[in-house]
């Protein structure tokens, strides 16, 4: 005897539904890397340890100060004596001078924290890229799910459909006519299920356009199947 063979329910279309972005998984996780903000935030807090390195390096140099002071007088004046007498006079003065002023320890052994906690930066870099990532993978089968929800919900209300079909010739001589109503109880709760499960696949699309930072209102339409 032939086996029979089970042939899935079909996909259903996303145009209808919200705004369809064809979608497969890899392109999902390589957007997981571009947007995020926890890894942007990760990544500035990387860049500002390596600034504190280069920081931590030269601390040893000297710095090196240079002023100017500049004094004008016009008037009176009174000298040591108590002689009070009228003047101009000015005064320019210049300087610079080097001064070095540290601990040798944290000369020494700010360069090696400097180090560490770039190390610990470059390890929540990553971090963040893998919440990212486990994030969007999430999301994504998550959305996957919710669509075959849907199209499962579709072939239960086409089979509910095509028993009321069914129990409408047979009736009432081979099946009272209470059947025939029950069929048709059965497929007003098979279409609210599909109006629930186009509700989880918003749901869930709109959770993944989130993560990704897409446009608000994307309905997202898995590749796969």
């Amino acid at each position: 005897p032939a086996k029979s063979v089970h042939v899935p329910p079909p996909v259903p279309a996303a145009g209808a539904q919200g705004k369809p972005l064809p979608i497969d998984l890899p392109t999902a996780l390589a957007l997981a890397n571009a947007n995020p903000l926890d890894i942007q935030i990760a990544g500035e807090r990387l860049r500002a340890a390596a600034a504190a390195l280069d920081r931590a390096k030269v601390m040893w140099l000297p710095n090196i100060g240079v002023g100017a002071d500049y004094y004008r007088h016009d008037g009176q004046i009174q000298d040591i004596a108590g002689t009070v007498f009228t003047t101009s006079r000015s005064s320019l003065l210049v300087g610079a001078g080097p001064t070095a002023v540290f601990p040798v320890s944290e000369a020494l052994y700010a360069p090696l924290a400097a180090r560490q906690v770039i190390r610990a930066r470059q390890a929540d870099v990553q971090a963040a890229r893998n919440d990212a990532t486990l994030s969007v993978a999430e999301a994504y089968f998550t959305v996957q799910q919710a669509r075959g929800e849907v199209a499962g919900s579709l072939d239960a209300l086409r089979r509910a459909e095509e028993l009321v079909a069914l129990t409408e010739r047979v009736a009432p001589d081979l099946a009272p006519t209470v059947e025939v109503n029950r069929a048709k109880a059965e497929v007003a709760r098979r279409r609210l299920a599909v109006e629930a499960a186009y509700e989880r696949w918003q749901v869930s699309s709109a959770d993944l356009a989130r993560v990704l930072r897409l446009e608000p209102g994307t309905l997202v339409e898995p590749a796969e199947e």
